[in-house]
């Protein structure tokens, strides 16, 4: 049997033409239309919870920044 390529590359042999798979990004995760800044979820954390997201989303930011966006990062 085969050895199946690694999880991050499997995407890239599934996808056809014209078929949008939702980006993992920053922006996804912390941006302003993520769940963890939505203004639905104003009630559920509590300041000390959205500190520390934002704390974690400049990181991620950052460290997806220097990674770059290509196919084998």
């Amino acid at each position: 049997m085969p050895t199946p390529p690694p999880p991050h590359l499997d995407a890239a042999t599934l996808i056809t033409d014209g078929h949008h798979v939702p980006r993992w990004d920053w922006a996804r995760v912390f941006g302003p239309s993520s769940v963890l800044s939505s203004a639905n979820a104003a009630g559920v954390w509590t300041a000390d919870d959205t500190t520390v997201f934002d704390r974690v989303g400049r990181i991620v930011q950052q460290s997806m920044a220097e990674l770059g966006e290509e196919p084998t990062v």
